[in-house]
């Protein structure tokens, strides 16, 4: 019985061995850390482009928004004058996406 259990034992041992030896043969697996190593540093510049392109937004619907001649008029709290009340609509939905995108950009750096 000894001779069934030990002669078990080694065909697993022989097992675990081949699957450590074709872990540790380079294949596929080093094409994909070198293609994350890419797409890390790809989303490095998207997220410093996004971050310099906020505050242009803001800037560019704030000037939209303010021009009667593209539909604009400025902005208003005032009772009765829904139009120029509704202009705050896109300004402070570009504000509130700018910024949430920062935070959320920071707190990955800061994860890392």
């Amino acid at each position: 019985m000894n001779t069934d259990a030990e002669a078990k034992d080694q065909q697993h041992v022989t097992r675990r061995r081949r699957i450590c030896d074709q872990a540790a043969q380079p294949s596929i697996a080093s094409e994909s850390s070198k293609s994350s190593g890419f797409l890390q540093n790809l989303q490095s510049v998207s997220a410093t482009i996004s971050l310099l392109l906020s505050p242009v937004a803001i800037i560019l619907v704030s000037l939209w928004v303010s021009n009667e001649s593209m539909g604009g008029g400025g902005v208003s709290w005032s009772e009765g004058d829904a139009k120029r009340v509704f202009n705050w609509h896109p300004v402070l939905m570009i504000v509130a996406y700018s910024s949430k995108y920062i935070h959320f950009l920071f707190a990955i750096k800061k994860s890392k």
